[in-house]
């Protein structure tokens, strides 16, 4: 999950349109894959629904939905990313245009090129499409699972609660690889939360619930 949520969203979008996400197949196997997130929408709604009460604990108040808030850094990224898989493909006037930085210019090549070695792979589209939704991402947490949704990108992983006090939660996410993770999650107020990478403080997310 920490690969959307966290660093660059360039470099981690791009990494996870290679295969790493939870995005259904074409065929069969896709229209299985809707059905089953549909049904999981409706679970996770019906969880929504509930206001825990204000001296619930962190645990208990963290379930429902939440809506990603992006600071004017993640924004610039998300612009940067939009630009980067845009098609055709963008031109020196429209980097001109967005000021680029050195390291942005590199980030729009490096992403670039990467398309033009294969145009027609359908990840290339759904990169597109996760772009776009980023700014209005969600993650859904029940009682035992957490899923991140950004346009067709879905990520889940089950989580245990390793500590927590009256407003922050520290949780153990296992992905659907079986990769491990830690975060820790801060209650700013009682519609706020700061999803911290308890190995790098320094990554943090911020979520509004809905």
């Amino acid at each position: 999950m920490k690969r959307i949520l966290f660093g660059s969203f360039a470099a981690l979008l791009f990494v996870t349109g290679c295969g790493e996400t939870d995005t259904p197949d074409a065929g069969t196997d896709g229209a299985a894959a809707g059905d089953h997130a549909k049904g999981d929408d409706h679970g996770d709604k019906a969880g929504a629904d509930k206001a825990p009460a204000a001296d619930a604990k962190a645990s208990v108040k963290l379930q429902g939905e939440w809506a990603i808030s992006l600071s004017d850094e993640e924004k610039r990224s998300v612009e940067v990313l939009q630009l980067a898989l845009k098609d055709p493909a963008p031109t020196e006037e429209d980097m001109t245009k967005m000021n680029l930085t050195d390291d942005e210019k590199m980030m729009v090549a490096f992403i670039g090129a990467a398309k033009a070695q294969d145009p027609s792979d359908p990840k290339v589209k759904e990169m597109e499409e996760t772009a776009k939704a980023l700014g209005s991402a969600t993650l859904t947490v029940s009682d035992k699972e957490m899923t991140f949704k950004a346009g067709p990108t879905v990520e889940k992983a089950t989580y245990v609660v390793e500590s927590e006090t009256d407003t922050s939660v520290t949780l153990k996410t296992t992905d659907a690889d079986g990769k491990e993770d830690s975060s820790t999650i801060t209650f700013k107020d009682e519609k706020t939360i700061e999803l911290t990478d308890a190995n790098d403080p320094s990554k943090k997310q911020t979520f509004v619930r809905k």
